[in-house]
């Protein structure tokens, strides 16, 4: 009998959660779909197959009060972008799957109000008076409109958010509120931020420490200095590039955040090697294999030295979906560890990815697909992986992906059948199975 090492997701709370707005746009400020599953290889959300990486750009620290912005990406646009071409280049970050997550937000969208993480939106609910609770996993958070529509979120740890800048209008009957502050009262400390008509200006601390923005002329973010005292410390330098997506499309999509030490007055050095992003292009050639995915996020070289190449699979899928999935199927790490040959091909560089097609689900605005069943297997590539074999280490991983208990794989009987469904449970990782022998099969 194969050993095996079985954990079960304890779903201590059975929350309903409001529908959340629907859109076909990860990359916009406002709306977003509704996008789930936290369970990450590599950056890869194994409960839809896409990349969903944070990259931090910086962290800013108080007392009992710190802010870390990231920038993000989203693998899943670069099948979305010829549904509306604007808004995909249209953020700080250019778009085409990256934004930046200077979050959260709260929205008025006609009569309805919103809390935005910068992944989903989630609809406020009245918890009578002007007290408002976001439902989902952040539904211990206090959340209350004020007087002169100043709003306050406050978390369970103590933390607190204010909004009190006025908002921004947007398309629509849309007004968003960015957060101008975030506190820690039991030490009176904070981090404050400055916006100009919804781009945001500085983030700063209360020890006179300040990073601030710096825009080109097409509205992408070029460059963040950080300051103390008014003395540059660093700057981090944004650059883009051109990338073809189609015979006759081009974006231009990040390409490297590099990071200058100010070392004297008009002096700077590279404080560490850049990160660094490259994209397939249209019509490329894969030496690791997989489908050709335009537009898509390639490899990924971290400033250690570290390569993380990833490859696709088109994978055929319900028609209701607004466009083509793509799914990775493969990474390739090359980082003197995985790969300590420094041979791409060494088969200790690769984890392959198998999602269960028979019960796939798609998301309430058809962007997404959610996947119940997902095998990852270090050491083996996807065609290997397909044809059958299965080492030492591979892991079974169940999610709720809306399925009524019937229609779930590996499901423990003692789950409550009647709440697996519900949408506050969706993207949960009920199950994992590490197979420890690769000799005898069930």
């Amino acid at each position: 009998m194969k050993n095996k090492y079985i954990f079960l997701t304890a779903l201590f709370f059975l929350f309903t959660s409001s529908a959340q707005t629907i859109a076909a746009n990860p990359d916009n400020i406002y709306p977003n779909p509704a996008h789930y599953g936290s369970e990450s290889n590599y950056g890869i959300n194994l409960l839809s197959g896409d990349i969903n990486k944070k990259i931090p750009l910086f962290t800013l620290e108080g007392t009992g009060v710190s802010y870390t912005l990231n920038a993000f990406y989203n693998g899943r646009t670069a099948a979305l972008v010829n549904k509306d071409t604007a808004v995909y280049s249209s953020n700080a970050l250019g778009g085409m799957g990256w934004k930046l997550l200077d979050y959260p937000k709260i929205v008025q969208d006609g009569s309805a109000y919103y809390f935005l993480d910068g992944i989903s939106t989630f609809s406020l609910q009245s918890t009578g008076g002007n007290g408002y609770t976001p439902g989902g996993k952040y539904y211990l958070w206090k959340v209350t409109k004020g007087a002169n529509n100043v709003w306050s979120i406050a978390t369970e740890d103590g933390t607190h958010f204010v909004f009190n800048s006025p908002p921004v209008s947007a398309a629509g009957n849309v007004k968003i509120w960015n957060v101008s502050t975030k506190t820690a009262p039991l030490w009176g400390d904070a981090i404050t931020f400055s916006y100009t008509s919804g781009t945001l200006n500085s983030i700063a601390n209360s020890y006179n420490e300040v990073c601030e923005f710096s825009y080109g002329a097409g509205g992408q973010l070029t460059t963040i200095t950080h300051k103390k005292a008014n003395k540059t410390i660093m700057a981090m330098v944004l650059s883009y590039k051109s990338v073809s997506t189609g015979a006759s499309q081009r974006y231009t999509l990040l390409a490297n955040i590099k990071h200058d030490y100010q070392i004297a007055a008009g002096l700077t050095s590279e404080h560490r090697a850049s990160t660094k992003f490259d994209y397939l292009e249209y019509n490329a050639t894969l030496p690791l294999g997989g489908d050709n995915y335009p537009g898509a996020l390639y490899q990924l070289t971290q400033p250690a030295g570290a390569i993380t190449t990833y490859s696709y699979k088109k994978i055929t899928q319900p028609s209701a979906l607004v466009a083509p999935a793509y799914n990775v199927v493969q990474h390739a790490v090359n980082n003197g560890y995985d790969n300590h040959s420094g041979n791409v091909k060494d088969p200790q560089t690769y984890t392959s990815f198998n999602y269960t097609q028979s019960n796939v689900q798609l998301s309430s605005d058809s962007v997404y697909l959610q996947y119940n069943a997902v095998f990852t297997a270090p050491g083996l590539t996807y065609a290997q992986r397909n044809s059958g074999d299965h080492p030492f280490g591979n892991v079974e991983n169940y999610f709720l992906n809306g399925l009524a208990a019937a229609g779930l794989l590996n499901l423990p009987a003692n789950y409550n059948t009647a709440d697996v469904a519900k949408l506050a449970l969706r993207g949960k990782l009920y199950r994992s199975i590490i197979n420890s022998s690769e000799t005898v099969s069930d």
